[in-house]
């Protein structure tokens, strides 16, 4: 009898820790986001994504901020040239350096022997991707109205909604989440 009290403690234990280890902290900032697009890019641009995104960074990164508010907004559908890094690989056909033969017998060696011989380099290389973003700028702003920082903004295009694309929206509001935090508002 006292064993099925332990298994049942420890199951009970065990569904209270894990309830706590998947609740997430409601503890959010008192920072007000508003996104917002001109009507010639407003069909690229998931605007309730985009804020729900931030908010989450927002809570994440900065937790602790004073009341302030992020505003952003989309203006314009441009491709950029972004830098891409890369490795060239090249073949260099370099033999090495032959070394003195030291048999006994150097008429039987089939050849001198060589070191150090290097056929393949790796370069690093810088190149430029071409892609489509939407761009637009984020403001920050205080209490009082201030404004605290003002910079640009890009995300993918919302019809090319990948993967990746995701995670680069989750990048750009994790920038302005932790511009947030930095900048301490009052």
């Amino acid at each position: 009898m006292r064993s099925r009290a332990v298994v049942i403690g420890t199951a009970f234990l065990a569904l209270i820790l894990s309830g706590c280890a998947s609740h997430r902290s409601s503890f959010a900032p008192p920072v007000r986001v508003i996104v917002s697009a001109d009507e010639s890019v407003r069909r690229l641009v998931d605007a309730d994504e985009v804020k729900e995104v931030t908010e989450v960074a927002l809570r994440k990164y900065a937790a602790h901020a004073g009341e302030a508010t992020v505003t952003i907004h989309f203006d314009s559908f441009v491709v950029a040239n972004e830098p891409t890094p890369g490795v060239l690989v090249m073949s260099h056909p370099w033999a090495g350096q032959s070394v003195p033969i030291v048999s006994a017998e150097p008429w039987n060696e089939p050849g001198r022997p060589m070191v150090g011989a290097r056929n393949t380099s790796f370069i690093p290389t810088r190149g430029t991707t071409r892609r489509a973003v939407v761009r637009g700028t984020y403001t920050i702003t205080d209490a009082r109205g201030v404004v605290l920082e003002q910079k640009q903004i890009t995300i993918p295009p919302n019809y090319d909604a990948g993967f990746f694309d995701r995670m680069e929206q989750r990048a750009a509001a994790t920038q302005v989440a932790k511009r947030v935090a930095a900048l301490r508002t009052p």
